[in-house]
């Protein structure tokens, strides 16, 4: 296969939302409809529009689907790639859209290899399978439908803002953990995520003989309670809810010191919560974005493979995604780059090594 040519233009049709919601809901010729969106992962984690798939799509990966060197379906995730493959196929009557956050005209621009709207669109078309682009994106169907989704588990039941402050600051204080997530996870290994750092559960900061295993020597507790402390163990204490109205990223600072002590003093932090799920995972993705410049997605993307557990709230992602713009401003060398290029085995570039570099 020949890679696309460079500096031609897009060829594609729109799709208003009023016609993806017709054929949403009123499907009357019976086509298969494919979603793909196109936007980071930290942006489709927190909403997405029904039933739609996400890509992967680091630099490397997009540069090489725009050159034919792999399938678009190699870039579906794993459990969806088998249904997606078979949708596609014309007897099945597909029919492809493809959304970003805001694209309102596609068709006649300039062709843009490093656009993944563009490069997915042309793929499609190479393929010749049936696809066109939302008008206006994801926020302009936002906007004028209920049919947006966030991420399955992304909010575990009686976790962030589905229940009242006063009811998640009795929770948080109880012994027993409220959910059936948390009393799941709350007996697994701590993870980790840098050769320094971990993430876990509050039991793993009460258990001896799982600090003395895996080296910890500073603990970053992030609860409002005051598990059994070890001697010969460094604390710090930063009192946050699972909450809506938390605020997260006024103790990144404090949280940020303690992990550098740690680092700096040859040691390793354990950062926990209660179930090593929301809390402690949203503090160590900020940490990598703000040591390491690595984007939302790419984080998010890099502690979501060493801890599969992890759910942040909805609000402490919006407080991430308002993280990374923040760093972004302050520093013009940072770039979102989208998935973690690690996790696919082409460049690893989060592995430990490469993270300390």
């Amino acid at each position: 296969m020949q890679p696309h040519a460079m500096g031609d233009t897009v060829q594609a049709t729109g799709m208003t939302p009023e016609e993806l919601h017709e054929l949403m809901f009123h499907n009357k010729d019976e086509k298969t409809l494919i979603l793909i969106d196109t936007r980071p992962l930290s942006d489709y984690v927190v909403g997405h529009l029904v039933n739609a798939h996400t890509v992967k799509l680091s630099s490397m990966l997009l540069r090489r689907l725009a050159q034919n060197k792999i399938a678009l379906k190699d870039l579906i995730k794993e459990d969806e790639r088998e249904a997606f493959v078979t949708n596609c196929k014309a007897d099945n009557n597909p029919v492809v859209v493809v959304y970003d956050a805001a694209t309102t005209t596609a068709d006649g621009a300039p062709y843009d290899q490093k656009n993944p709207l563009h490069v997915i669109l042309r793929s499609l078309q190479h393929d010749g399978v049936p696809c066109y682009f939302l008008k206006g994106g994801f926020e302009a169907m936002k906007a004028k439908y209920d049919v947006v989704e966030a991420s399955k588990g992304n909010v575990p039941a009686g976790i962030g803002f589905s229940l009242p402050v006063q009811q998640l600051q009795s929770a948080d204080k109880q012994k027993t953990p409220t959910t059936p997530i948390e009393r799941h996870h709350r007996d697994a290994e701590p993870c980790e995520i840098l050769p320094y750092m971990y993430v876990g559960a509050e039991a793993h900061a009460e258990k001896e003989e799982i600090v003395r295993k895996h080296g910890i020597t500073h603990i970053l507790n992030l609860t409002t309670r005051s598990p059994t402390r070890h001697p010969h163990i460094e604390y710090c204490v930063i009192e946050i809810l699972d909450s809506w109205n938390q605020n997260l990223i006024a103790h990144f600072g404090e949280a940020f010191e303690f992990i550098e002590r740690a680092r700096e003093a040859g040691g390793k932090v354990l950062v926990h919560c209660v179930a090593g799920i929301s809390r402690s995972p949203s503090v160590a993705i900020a940490y990598l974005m703000f040591k390491n410049k690595m984007s939302l997605s790419d984080a998010y993307a890099l502690v979501k493979k060493k801890r599969p557990s992890i759910s942040p709230n909805l609000d402490f992602m919006a407080e991430l995604q308002q993280y990374e713009k923040q760093i972004k401003a302050a520093d013009p060398s940072f770039e979102a780059s989208g998935w973690g290029v690690g996790l696919f085995g082409e460049e690893d570039r989060t592995s430990p090594s490469s993270l300390l570099a």
